[in-house]
């Protein structure tokens, strides 16, 4: 297999959605992407609906701010995705939107810090079954390195995690 990390990461996190018991119907996968360029936040996807606020094709400054439940950005665009496949293309689409320059050691080098977010949140199980089970009956893991989950209202609440991968300038 001669993919990369991402790649695996996120056909990983759709497999695991699948063999869960009713994962089509209990887990959500929204993500986002942005970049920070000259100490500005630009949401990378503002334009894959079809809805960019500025005529001139620029993207919108977004705010970051801090709030009770940590860093907020402020009209930053998620977007659902059903697949690897649809991770891929609004990566591509928001790579080709990212500041770039030229450097000595690389013709289209980064300018900018991008952060591509995908949050996931998986919904009680209704069906009746055990909490968790995935198709074979076995327990499945909701977590993974480098995602932090929420379970805050007990038994039949929401999980939440984030897969959060970070482009550093330059690189």
């Amino acid at each position: 297999d001669g993919d990369g990390i991402i790649a695996r990461a996120v056909r990983d996190l759709f497999l695991h959605k699948s063999r869960l018991k009713n994962g089509d119907d209990r887990v959500k996968i929204t993500m986002s992407y942005l970049e920070i360029y000259n100490e500005r936040a630009v949401d990378l996807l503002a334009e894959a609906d079809g809805h960019d606020d500025e005529s001139s094709g620029a993207a919108q400054q977004l705010q970051v701010r801090d709030s009770a439940e940590g860093v907020v950005v402020q009209n930053l665009r998620h977007f659902e995705v059903g697949g690897p496949s649809e991770v891929r293309a609004l990566m591509e689409r928001a790579s080709g939107r990212r500041a770039t320059g030229s450097t000595n050691m690389n013709a289209v080098s980064s300018r900018s810090h991008a952060i591509c977010t995908l949050n996931v949140t998986v919904g009680p199980d209704v069906s009746g079954g055990e909490e968790g089970a995935d198709t074979e009956g076995k327990r499945s893991s909701t977590g993974s390195a480098g995602s932090a989950g929420s379970n805050d209202g007990g038994p039949g609440a929401a999980i939440r995690a984030k897969l959060t991968l970070v482009d550093l300038a330059g690189s």
